[in-house]
């Protein structure tokens, strides 16, 4: 079997590569569109370091009398955000 080498451009930077060297995207149109592993980690690379920023918050269910840390007040037992404060409720308070 033939190995050919392949040369495409990638639509971000205009640059040639091989075809083995860019991943392959589906356009709107439906046609292949051709991506260089550069200009997608430089494209990954805000969106990753915007999630980090966010920060977990001591959340607590009145509902479940469940503590947990989640970023989204949102309960992970009931699945319900009526009754989730954010609140520092210790064990010796529920006591």
């Amino acid at each position: 079997m033939a190995y050919l080498r392949v040369k495409v451009q990638c639509f971000r930077c205009n640059n040639d590569f091989e075809k083995t060297e860019v991943r392959t995207i589906k356009g709107v149109t439906q046609d292949p569109r051709y991506q260089c592993f550069p200009c997608f980690k430089n494209q990954r690379e805000p969106l990753l370091a915007n999630e980090k920023t966010k920060r977990k918050f001591d959340l607590y269910c009145q509902m479940c009398k469940y503590n947990f840390k989640s970023k989204a007040m949102l309960c992970p037992y009931c699945a319900k955000e009526d009754y989730v404060i954010v609140d520092d409720v210790k064990l010796k308070d529920l006591l």
